[in-house]
This record gives C-alpha cells, structure tokens and sequence, in this order.
C-alpha cells in the first residue's frame, strides 16, 4: 500500500512537471510571436524567420500559435514577392472551420490574401479589402487602417475628391500619434492614387516623402519598396534627372539589402530608365544582366516579356530585319498580361512604329501610330478630367502647408489654426462635389451640335446592361469623308453650320433611346441598345443611305453631296472593353478612306 501511494505520487510529481515545461514553452513561443510581430505596412526582421519555421516544424505548439506563425511566414513570403506559397498557406487558413475570426491572425490573413490580389490588379481585392476592414475594427488599429487606406485607393464608391479628402486628414492624425511606418504607408497611398489621376509629379513626390520618412525604421527589402514606386512615378512625369538620382539611391541601399527582389527591381527600373532617355547601349547591357544572372530567380513570364521587348530595341538601331520577324512571331505567343500591359502603353506603342517602319510596312505603322494617336487621346481626356479634381494643385499646396503646421504646432493658436484650415477643406471637398455634379452635364455636351461629345456618349455606352436574350447591343461609327471639302467650299468661318446641318441630319433619323454623339471633328458614333441584330443592321443601312443621299446648300445654286463610311460592331454582351472595340472600328474606317 506504501509503495503504491510512492508510485502515484512520483507519478503526479512528473505530470506536474511536464506541464510546467510545456507552460513555460508556450509561454516563450507567444514572447517570440510578440516579438517577431510587424504591421501589414512592414515586414517581419529576416532573423526572425528561421526561428518561425524551426516552431512550425514542431508539434510543441499549439493550433494558435501555429496560425499565428503561418501568418508571420506568409508576411515574409510577400514582402520577398513569393506570392504562390504564401497563396497556398492563407486559403488553407482562410478555409478551415475551426478559427477565431476575431484574432489577429484571421484578419491579417484575410488583408494579406487582398493585398496579392491588389497586387496582381485583381477586382476581388476589394472584398477581401473591405472584410479585413470589418474585421479588424475596433480590434486591431494597424490592420484597419491597412485595409482601409487600400480600399479606398483602389476600389469603387467614391469619387477621387472624396477619396483625398479621406486620406489627406490622417496626414495629421498619424503625425500626432508618432507612428512613422504608418505614416509613410499612407504618404504611399495618396502617391498611388495621384499615380491612377495620371499626377505622376505629385505621385513621386508623395512616395519621396513616405520613403523619407520611414527609411531609418524599415529594414531589408521594406526600405526599397517605397522607393520604386517613386522612380517609376519620376520617369512616368518625365523627370529623368531625378529618376536618376533616386535610382543611384536605390542602388547605394541595395548594396547592402541585396534579396533575389530587390536585385530583380535594380535591373528592371534601369532597363526601364535607359529605354525612355534612348540609351541603348546601357539598356542592352541591363537585358544582358537579366538574361544571364536575374532571370532564374524572378519566374514571371509577364518581366521576360517585357525583357524580350527591351532586347529588341537595338534590333532597330543595327536594322536586325530577321530580329525583329522574330520578335512579332514571340509576340504573337506571348502572356496575356503582357498584351494587355501594352496594348494602350504608349512607349510600347511607339516601338511598334518604329518596328513597323523599320520592316517597310508602312500600312502596319500608319495603323500603329493611329494606336497610338487614340491611346495619347485618351491619356489627355483623362489627365483634364483629373485636372479637375478639386483643383490638384491648389489642393496639393494646401496639404503641403498644414503638413508644416502639424510639425511646427507648438502652441494652442497654431492648433487652433491647423483644425480651422482642415474644417474649410472639408467644406471645400463637399463643394467641390456638388459644382462638379452640376457642370458635368455641360462638359458632355458637343457645344457645336448640342449632341453628346465622345466622352458623354461613350460613358452612356459604357455603362450600358448586357442585352436580354436573343438581342444585341449595336455601335456605329460614320466618318464624313468629304468633311475637308465642305469647309473649303464655305470657309473656316462657316465650318460650324456644316457641323450643325449634319448634326441635325443625324438627329433626324435616330430616336430619343438611341445614344448619339459627335465622336471626332468629322465622325459621329450612334449606339441602339438590346435590339435584334437584324433591326439594327438594318436601321444604320437606313441611316448611311439617308447621309449619302443628302445634299447641303454650301452656296446659292451650288450644292454638294455628303460622302461618308461606316463601321458597325454588334454585341451580345456588355461594352467591356470600349476602348479595344472603338481602336478595331477606328481602323476599319481607315482602311476604307
């Protein structure tokens, strides 16, 4: 009975003991994780990462601390751009029934999935966006202003005015708060929204200052991300003198962060620089360094693409006639991410002119160098619309001055100011708002005609349902032919009531449902929306033959017949991509000049 009673309590003396042992493990993992912990804006220290994965190779943890340290790991993973494991590890978690959707690992992996997806450009990163910001409010602070700042960059809902009269007042709240890394995070996403505005000054000097800011607190490969964006907004505004000196920063850091990304980046912002200050030479030696010594570590079809059209540009210079055949055949076989990437990117459009020209096919050219006649049409139409936002630059040189009062505010009067100047901004933004709600009706007007112009009429077309089955919706495009010898035989002076006689031919003929507008000086577009293909066919015949058959009293007893031609696009399905559809009808009515 003794040696029994010795037994059991040897026996609970070793459980206790055990226990205490694995207390004190779990106790000294959750110091660890504490440790290692960044916020979504930084990047875990990469001495903390073989530690991670040697307590995720072990069973000495429990189902919490584990989820936590995935989180860590995938955090490290996009920090490096290896996006597929840490894909693969946060929709396992993401999937599991058993998680607590309020811990912080839950919400962090729901922002990070949102963040690859943001980064591939793909829409469903503002839903995994807006459930980190649901999740993490109230609860954590770091991840909810992550999600936040990136669905309101990125994501639909509110207008650009609305979305800087979010941001620019955080400037202030995180100045106060002394948290640098935020800060710089958010001094990265006005510079990305004023990046999609098309203000790439304003852009680069936004990350100028975010990088500024955080370069002493970040380390590794976070000191560089800011960065890039900053030099690709530089040479994006043409300013390549600094583009120069902020890559020769670059470089001096890399030195020493030197990661298989990092190096990537270094040899594609150079490529990138000496492609658009036309030295060939040092672009040729960058592809030579990519081929030879970076392109094993970055697999990314979309960058050897991009390389192989950079290579191909001394082919022009040296008149390499094979070299370029060759090229159009890769061309043909290359990703779709890259044909997309370059169907409107101007620089690639200009290639292919000069690529063209170089072949003697001129026919190819003259249609390139429309390509690239309607994208910088575009460009422009979209940078005086952005132009209009609040007034850019005025409202840029108000920020920049309640900026220097944040850091200047030493006393209660200067406070005083800072919260009055923001409280008229407010007042301003809302203003703002509704004058452009009232003049956006007279900026879609063709003041000539008093039809629609090309933006007025191609929004409506864009935002036009997908027909209900059996029917189409049916896109036309007439250009005058003889539009120039109209405007001789009557002068310039008088060109307006030509315009306006054609115009009302037009409207003649076409319905209050039908969208009408004047599309270029001498084109008009007309769209009928879910009508039976047949019907439409028929209807734009109707119309041609109507224009062709009309005659205009240019002078008294003189009259003159208007000579046109049609392109007709007919679909079953949205207007998804306008601009690709008007670009294959624009060039049809070329080739039928």
């Amino acid at each position: 009975m003794r040696l029994n009673i010795i037994r059991f309590v040897a026996i609970l003396h070793a459980v206790f003991i055990s226990f205490s042992a694995h207390t004190s493990s779990n106790n000294e993992v959750d110091e660890f994780i504490s440790k290692a912990a960044a916020p979504p804006y930084d990047c875990p220290k990469s001495a903390f990462i073989p530690q991670i994965e040697a307590y995720l190779s072990t069973d000495d943890i429990n189902s919490e601390q584990r989820l936590r340290l995935q989180t860590l790991w995938t955090h490290d993973k996009i920090c490096h751009g290896d996006h597929t494991p840490a894909v693969n590890l946060l929709d396992d978690i993401l999937l599991r029934a058993n998680v607590d959707k309020q811990a912080y690992y839950y919400a962090m992996a729901v922002y990070q999935r949102g963040f690859i997806h943001d980064v591939q450009e793909n829409p469903a990163r503002c839903d995994y966006y807006q459930q980190a910001k649901e999740l993490a409010k109230g609860l954590h602070p770091d991840i909810f202003l992550s999600a936040t700042l990136g669905h309101t960059t990125v994501c639909g809902g509110l207008s650009d005015a609305e979305k800087l009269g979010l941001l620019y007042p955080l400037v202030e709240q995180l100045t106060r708060d002394g948290d640098p890394k935020a800060l710089a995070h958010l001094h990265s996403n006005i510079g990305l929204l004023y990046g999609q505005l098309g203000q790439h000054s304003l852009a680069a000097e936004q990350y100028l200052k975010g990088h500024n800011i955080a370069s002493e607190y970040y380390e590794g490969s976070n000191k560089l991300s800011i960065l890039v964006s900053a030099i690709s907004s530089l040479m994006a505004s043409g300013s390549f003198d600094e583009a120069e000196a902020a890559l020769n920063q670059y470089r001096i850091i890399n030195d020493e962060v030197s990661t298989p990304l990092t190096n990537f980046q270094e040899v594609f912002l150079e490529a990138g620089y000496f492609y658009r200050t036309n030295n060939v030479d040092e672009l040729t030696v960058s592809v030579e360094h990519w081929n030879n010594n970076v392109k094993q570590t970055i697999n990314q079809p979309l960058y050897s693409d991009l390389f192989k059209w950079y290579e191909t540009v001394s082919c022009i210079r040296t008149k390499d006639l094979d070299c370029l055949r060759e090229y159009l055949k890769y061309e043909e076989e290359s990703t779709s991410n890259f044909r997309t990437f370059t169907r409107s990117n101007k620089d690639y459009l200009k290639f292919k002119v000069d690529l063209y020209f170089a072949l003697n096919e001129f026919s190819l050219a003259e249609e390139a160098f429309n390509a690239l006649y309607n994208s910088l049409t575009r460009g422009l139409w979209q940078s005086q619309k952005a132009g209009k936002v609040l007034g850019m630059a005025n409202l840029h040189s108000k920020i920049v001055e309640l900026e220097a009062e944040v850091e200047e505010a030493k006393t209660q009067r200067k406070i005083s100011l800072f919260v009055f100047v923001f409280i008229a901004l407010s007042i301003i933004v809302v203003f703002a708002r509704v004058i452009h709600k009232r003049n956006v009706a007279r900026l879609e007007i063709d003041p000539t005609t008093e039809m629609f112009n090309a933006r007025g009429a191609l929004k409506r077309i864009a935002d036009l349902d997908t027909p209900s089955k059996g029917k189409a919706n049916a896109l036309a495009i007439f250009d005058v032919g003889n539009f120039k010898e109209l405007n001789r035989q009557v002068g310039a002076a008088q060109s307006d009531v030509i315009l306006k006689d054609i115009a009302k031919i037009f409207q003649s003929k076409t319905r209050k449902s039908d969208i009408l507008g004047r599309f270029a000086p001498e084109q008009f577009i007309i769209c009928l929306k879910d009508v039976e293909e047949e019907i439409a066919k028929s209807f734009f015949d109707r119309i041609h033959k109507a224009v062709e058959s009309t005659s205009l009293g240019i002078r008294q007893g003189e009259d003159i017949n208007i000579r046109s031609s049609m392109s007709i696009f007919i679909s079953q399905e949205k207007f998804d991509d306008l601009d690709s559809v008007l670009d294959e009808m624009l060039m049809s009515l070329s080739s039928k000049r």
